[in-house]
């Protein structure tokens, strides 16, 4: 049976470490109105913010990203990501998001952002804080944006989720992460594994299939997320650092 790992204690853990600077950090964050789960996970950045004293701003409107860039009291921009809605979506939030300035690109998702993606940050603390050492080979599942980056920062394999050697690949990795955003799609892995799902809204991992199986796995929600959100408010501190400079 598998350890469930605890994303919201390490999250507290690092939101405590974080100091603030002299001035208030400011987050904006585009958020598209027919999106209920993206809308939630805005609601839990405003909320962790609002612990660290930190100004939140959401918005719908897309064409807003250039006024923000041009705004010097806001430190941080970031494109709310909804669930995956086809190639097509996947491509204009892309878009949307190569407008953000690369100094207030606190998600990291930019080729030229400042920043390490707040996701690859937190699958990095995870990884670091799981004392299982691997015995093999790394996977990341899911060719996005973030997907790619995870790969291209852990020197992972990497697969797509509409691969037809999906379930094989699955049951070799040492350390399966998943990043495609769809829901339950992963149903077995190696025994043992360390199964890191950064799935969303729901998880990529069955949750309920998986959990004897592994050795260790994060739950959706309350595993990645938390982390997330702490090492992106980590990013955007940076920012305001890197501005005042």
């Amino acid at each position: 049976m598998a350890k469930i790992f605890d994303g919201r204690k390490l999250a507290q853990k690092i939101e405590a470490g974080l100091k603030i600077p002299g001035i208030t950090p400011c987050l904006a964050v585009v958020v598209f109105k027919d999106d209920p789960a993206g809308q939630l996970y805005a609601r839990l950045k405003a909320e962790a913010a609002q612990r660290l004293g930190i100004k939140f701003i959401q918005s719908e409107d897309e064409t807003i990203i250039g006024k923000w860039n041009r705004d010097d009291s806001i430190h941080g921009i970031l494109i709310q990501r909804p669930a995956y809605r086809g190639e097509k979506f996947e491509a204009h939030w892309q878009e949307l998001v190569n407008k953000i300035a690369p100094q207030k690109d606190v998600d990291g998702l930019k080729p030229d952002s400042a920043f390490t993606p707040a996701t690859v940050k937190a699958v990095e603390i995870i990884l670091a804080g799981i004392n299982i050492p691997p015995r093999g080979g790394m996977l990341v599942i899911g060719r996005g944006m973030i997907g790619k980056a995870l790969a291209k920062r852990l020197n992972a394999k990497s697969i797509s989720s509409k691969d037809k050697n999906l379930e094989v690949e699955s049951r070799k990795a040492d350390i399966l992460i998943t990043a495609c955003g769809r829901g339950n799609l992963i149903k077995t892995v190696k025994p043992g594994a360390i199964v890191i799902d950064v799935g969303w809204p729901k998880g990529d991992v069955d949750f309920a299939r998986v959990k004897p199986i592994a050795g260790v796995i994060t739950p959706v929600p309350g595993g990645v997320g938390p982390v997330t959100v702490a090492c992106l408010l980590e990013n955007l501190i940076e920012a305001v650092y890197n501005q005042l400079l």
